[in-house]
């Protein structure tokens, strides 16, 4: 009987409810339960201090570091965090239900898979706009009336969304694939944390032989490098 009782007791979480689209559904309750108490809010306010920390460091070098390599350096770890915040959530979609038993019940839902999955995919990359708008005023403190503010926000902007979307992806992916959320966390961080490393490389291992393997289908290196002939070397 306690299988029922469950299974009947979660439909309600994903039942359409006026119409809206169970995919809405889905995401408002997960934006809910990511937001009210959840760790979006947590990496989000963390996220916060962070670039503080860098855009009051930076204020230290006006008039010796160009304003555009400032704007370029805050839109650069944005886009790093919001990577870094979409594998973490997203690695929590999948193995997180299923650590919690709360997935079968899920699934007997009117909700179909499709649905519940491009709704958690919504809900898990709210965090990159969220950041985005958190680091625009970061932004225009250290770009000062510069050029590269407007460009800079438009490079991140399209950057951002397209690279965030793709690990928030990859990490459900690794979820799906986990029976535990211990084992999804860990793997989809090791991932992001190969990509992310080759970028930390000096410059002289990123322009050699070594270098140009690790960097040559990375996106986090060709954001980089793109973001910097667009900001910097416009």
């Amino acid at each position: 009987m306690s299988g029922p009782a469950v299974a009947c007791s979660l439909p309600d979480r994903f039942e359409p409810s006026g119409g809206a689209p169970v995919w809405w559904v889905v995401c408002s309750r997960e934006l809910a339960d990511l937001w009210i108490g959840g760790y979006a809010s947590i990496l989000i306010f963390l996220f916060c201090a962070v670039q503080g920390g860098i855009a009051y460091n930076l204020s230290a070098d006006f008039g010796r570091t160009p304003r555009q390599e400032m704007v370029y350096m805050m839109i650069e770890t944005c886009i790093a965090a919001g990577v870094f915040m979409g594998v973490i959530l997203g690695a929590d979609t999948i193995s997180g239900e299923r650590e919690r038993g709360t997935l079968e019940a899920i699934l007997v839902t009117p909700a179909s898979r499709r649905q519940i999955i491009f709704g958690k995919f919504l809900a898990a990359g709210s965090v990159w706009p969220v950041a985005l708008a958190v680091t625009i005023p970061f932004i225009a403190f250290v770009a000062d009336g510069v050029d590269g503010f407007l460009n800079g926000m438009k490079w991140g902007m399209l950057l951002g969304t397209l690279t965030v979307a793709g690990f928030t992806g990859l990490g459900m992916l690794v979820s799906f694939w986990s029976n535990s959320n211990k084992t999804s966390l860990f793997a989809s961080l090791v991932t992001y944390f190969c990509f992310v490393l080759p970028t930390m490389f000096p410059w002289e291992t990123q322009v050699g032989t070594f270098g140009i393997i690790m960097g040559q289908d990375n996106p986090m290196e060709s954001n980089r490098m793109l973001l910097y002939m667009s900001i910097v070397s416009d």
